[in-house]
């Protein structure tokens, strides 16, 4: 009896350890929570674990939060994968952007005026033929008037016209040093034109330059909130 005893617990302990050798191997693996989910739902499933409307075990669980931790971890590097795409793709197309703005303002140059001489072309000339017609007609009223006085054969006549000779001189010659000022003026206003268009197109540079240099050091991308995934995350545990 006690042989007998013996033997049915032998057989019973060498049963025991038999499904426990083939345990892992019947246990079925899931590539999929819809796999899983079809799975529990199969006719005389034996799991005690609600999901989905069917049956899971312990191991068929664990192994559904081992899929749900995958998945996520997969959804977070693709959208992480996505933003970063993106955010190189602006990134890229600001600098561009600058760049091709410099390129172009350098290659413009700063916006100079150059000095006209054509704009003194026959400036006065109508001026000189006023002051020459002036003195004629003065020289010619004077010499009358000494016809008229019986001064004409003397040397008043050579004193008059003279004296025409020097005034005529002396107002053109104070019409060229006003045609001289102007021209210089115009031209002092065009070199102070073009020296502050050359400082404001040195500034305009200068400032491009610092905002493609702010931005590359202050860059500011957008991606996935990394907290929010930890926190899911963390429901899962050491799965």
């Amino acid at each position: 009896m006690a042989f007998s005893n013996y033997a049915q617990s032998q057989n019973a302990a060498t049963t025991n350890r038999a499904m426990m050798a083939n345990y892992g191997k019947n246990r079925p693996t899931f590539s999929s929570l819809e796999e899983l989910e079809t799975y529990g739902k199969r006719p005389g499933a034996t799991g005690t674990i609600p999901y989905k409307g069917g049956f899971l075990t312990g191991s068929e669980f664990r192994q559904k939060q081992e899929l749900e931790k995958n998945a996520l971890t997969t959804d977070y590097e693709a959208k992480y994968a996505e933003a970063k795409g993106a955010n190189e793709a602006r990134y890229a197309d600001i600098l561009g952007q600058y760049g091709t703005t410099v390129e172009g303002a350098t290659a413009r140059g700063p916006e100079t005026l150059q000095f006209d001489e054509s704009q003194f072309a026959g400036l006065g000339d109508q001026a000189k033929k006023d002051i020459a017609q002036s003195y004629t007609n003065l020289t010619a009223a004077n010499t009358q008037n000494l016809v008229s006085s019986g001064l004409a054969g003397t040397t008043a006549r050579g004193a008059v016209t003279a004296a025409s000779a020097r005034g005529r001189t002396r107002d053109t010659a104070a019409l060229n040093e006003s045609l001289r000022r102007e021209r210089v003026g115009y031209s002092s206003d065009i070199d102070r034109f073009n020296a502050s268009t050359r400082n404001a197109y040195s500034q305009y540079l200068d400032s491009l330059t610092a905002q493609k240099l702010s931005f590359m050091e202050r860059r500011e991308d957008d991606y996935p909130d990394q907290s929010i995934y930890l926190q899911q995350l963390e429901k899962f545990g050491n799965v």
